[in-house]
């Protein structure tokens, strides 16, 4: 998380407000990407006030990382019984595959944000601080001998780093590519991925 605090909702009524809030900024970075975001936008979508907006969020990149966050714990929650669910490892890779094409098609705003991730100098840290989040959520909710890699500390935190960007990226080019090419697109990420898996097997 960043270093700028949010409150944090506890009433129902301020709950739904914050996820009024999260729903405008979806809308937004999907109908007019990054560019087209930013805390007026968002209140103005959101039907709240400016002021409302930011008493739980300090400025966009705050709300960028929640979505972050929360679209993060709908990977996990993907994956967890996707690894139970075959004994074949090499196929695990390949349902874990299957599952993110198929939640990030449903989210547009997650493709759009991806991209600006990725180009944004100002989101570096954004990015940093997501994929780090990620990569402790599988760290301390996925049982190492259930997901793998065994290995410990730092080369650990190396190993998921690098399997969080090639999982990304391989996602993010399926999804893009044409309907004509994404089967063999997802056979030969699949296939990067386990070797790359298998040398900690």
């Amino acid at each position: 998380m960043s270093s700028e605090t949010r409150l944090t909702p506890r009433q129902a009524r301020s709950i739904k407000t914050v996820e009024v809030i999260l729903d405008a900024a979806k809308k937004i970075l999907a109908e007019k990407s990054y560019e087209g975001l930013n805390t007026n936008a968002i209140a103005e979508v959101a039907s709240v006030n400016i002021s409302t907006l930011y008493r739980y969020f300090p400025n966009k990149n705050v709300i960028i990382q929640e979505l972050l966050q929360q679209y993060n714990q709908q990977q996990l929650d993907q994956i967890q019984p996707l690894l139970s669910a075959h004994s074949d490892k090499n196929k695990r890779v390949e349902l874990i595959i299957d599952a993110q094409v198929k939640q990030m098609v449903k989210a547009p705003w997650m493709i759009a944000l991806k991209d600006a991730l990725r180009s944004v100098p100002a989101l570096k840290a954004v990015k940093a601080s997501a994929d780090q989040h990620l990569i402790d959520l599988v760290v301390h909710s996925i049982p190492q001998k259930t997901a793998g890699p065994k290995v410990n500390g730092k080369h650990q935190q190396a190993v998921m780093q690098v399997l969080v960007e090639l999982f990304s990226n391989s996602v993010q080019m399926i999804v893009k590519a044409p309907a004509s090419m994404r089967s063999l697109l997802k056979a030969e990420s699949t296939l990067l991925i386990n070797s790359y898996l298998n040398n900690y097997r």
